[in-house]
């Protein structure tokens, strides 16, 4: 063997010597990593499964804030919901008297006919009433005119005794 040829094995065999000092424990930790590394590839492998899903899931997020939005106007929905509950049950009280409407309206129908009757009778009571004060005030008017006849004939009377007392006195 020449110098080459050795000068090349002890080449080969530091190069084998450092790959088994030094590569092989570094492959042997590499292989007692790789079942970790497998479990990690089938985590992976779910989570990559998933990424549709997470997809659809954050394309609804902008709906969701949307939604989110809603809420204070939901909740301002919902403290309204005791005062509808209220009127509610008002609805029963008020279909009661709906149905009085008619009823109702039937005693209005009838009160009219009495009013109208009444307003009638009444109106033909008072025109009487006022023809009697009209004669009235026509008498009244005739007995003032002989009254004021009278009272003319007495002051004429009067002033005839005036006279008369006066000129029995003088004479």
């Amino acid at each position: 063997m020449n110098v080459e040829e050795t000068n090349l094995l002890l080449e080969i065999y530091k190069e084998v010597k450092n790959i088994t000092t030094k590569a092989i424990p570094r492959i042997e930790k590499q292989l007692e990593e790789i079942p970790k590394m497998k479990k990690q590839i089938e985590e992976m492998k779910v989570l990559v499964d998933e990424i549709p899903e997470m997809k659809k899931q954050l394309e609804e997020i902008p709906k969701i804030k949307k939604q989110l939005e809603e809420i204070p106007k939901i909740k301002k929905q919902l403290e309204e919901i005791p005062k509808i509950k209220k009127q509610l049950e008002e609805i029963p009280k008020i279909k009661k008297q709906l149905e009085e409407i008619p009823k109702m309206k039937e005693e209005l129908r009838k009160i009219s006919g009495s009013v109208a009757r009444i307003e009638v009778e009444h109106g033909e009571k008072l025109m009487a009433l006022f023809d009697a004060f009209k004669v009235h005030s026509e008498k009244i008017s005739e007995q003032d005119s002989k009254i004021e006849k009278i009272e003319k004939h007495l002051q004429k009377h009067d002033d005839m005794l005036y006279f008369l007392n006066q000129k029995v006195q003088r004479g």
